[in-house]
């Protein structure tokens, strides 16, 4: 369904607002997300429900049920990008409308910010254009940028320590993906295996979530080691996070790209059964790299590595049914 006749309020339901704002997670960034939306609200002509200058339609059924269904659009758009447990913070106070919705959010996260936050909204609002260029896919705008700052290719942009490689990735879009592939020609194999977020994930991470594997294949070409790069933690690595996610297409791929001591160390009893499935030579190996024990060893201790075991397991039903 397009977008309504009515100029005086419209109703642009085709557009998916995470395709082109964040979602918002705290004080941090707040003011990048404000910009963001702002900007996707306005560029649809509905600035004036969130400005309070579009007035409900008065007397006039029609005009009143046509008011309220674009108003409710807005609404619904800036609920879709606030994270889960920062609703319950907005619904104490008045958000009947958008403008409600909107004016509780500034209570909210417009408090005096510290000196860090205040840095990083100027360094968000430096590279606004470059990460609005991320999220559209639009690489003209993108490879002007870069020419004049070569180093905005591996520069974090975001409150969470996002580039716009890993914020162009997070859509399996056919534009995002030649979006990342020319950013790609850009970087070097180190950039891409350095950069990190917040959490320590790597770009690759982020194509997990969205199950972009195209995406991961650009990734994994341009550095190997990708796949064996865990979280900040050193427990999650991206075939994990794959299979949380529950994305079978991309637990398969990583699969045959990530080492195979990877899957072992990491417990990873259930991948490591098809490995051996796949690979018996692998348990006649004299596996210095695991020492005293082979891929065996881990299996044989894991009761839920066979069908007999724990019928539930999430790595058993992204290989058995798909």
């Amino acid at each position: 369904m397009g977008s309504s006749s009515n100029e005086k309020y419209p109703y642009p339901i085709e557009f998916n607002v995470l395709d082109f704002v964040p979602k918002l997670f705290s004080e941090g960034n707040y003011e990048n997300w404000k910009l963001l939306m702002l900007d996707f609200i306005r560029m649809r002509g509905l600035i004036g429900f969130i400005e309070g200058t579009t007035a409900a339609g008065g007397s006039n059924r029609d005009d009143y049920t046509a008011w309220k269904r674009s108003d409710n659009l807005v609404r619904g758009w800036i609920l879709a990008t606030l994270r889960e447990d920062i609703r319950p913070r907005v619904f104490v106070l008045p958000s009947e409308t958008a403008k409600d919705l909107w004016t509780g959010l500034e209570t909210i996260f417009d408090p005096t910010r510290s000196t860090w936050q205040l840095g990083m909204e100027y360094r968000q609002g430096h590279y606004l254009a470059l990460q609005k260029a991320a999220i559209n896919g639009d690489w003209e705008k993108a490879r002007e940028i870069i020419e004049g700052d070569p180093d905005a290719v591996r520069t974090h942009i975001t409150p969470t320590l996002q580039t716009a490689l890993a914020i162009a990735i997070s859509s399996g879009s056919a534009g995002r993906n030649r979006f990342v592939r020319k950013l790609l020609e850009k970087m070097t194999s180190k950039d891409v295996v350095n950069l990190v977020d917040n959490n320590g994930g790597t770009a690759l991470f982020e194509a997990v979530v969205v199950g972009n594997v195209e995406g991961a294949k650009m990734l994994v070409y341009k550095n190997s080691d990708l796949p064996n790069k865990p979280d900040k933690y050193g427990i999650i690595t991206p075939l994990h996070f794959a299979a949380m996610c529950g994305f079978r297409k991309m637990v398969l791929y990583l699969k045959e790209v990530t080492r195979p001591d990877i899957l072992f160390a990491n417990d990873y009893a259930d991948i490591a059964l098809t490995f051996l499935q796949q690979k018996p030579e692998l348990a006649c190996m004299a596996c210095m790299r695991f020492k005293e024990f082979n891929p065996f060893d881990i299996i044989v201790e894991k009761h839920s590595s066979f069908r007999s075991g724990n019928s539930s397991n999430l790595w058993h039903n992204l290989f058995y049914f798909g």
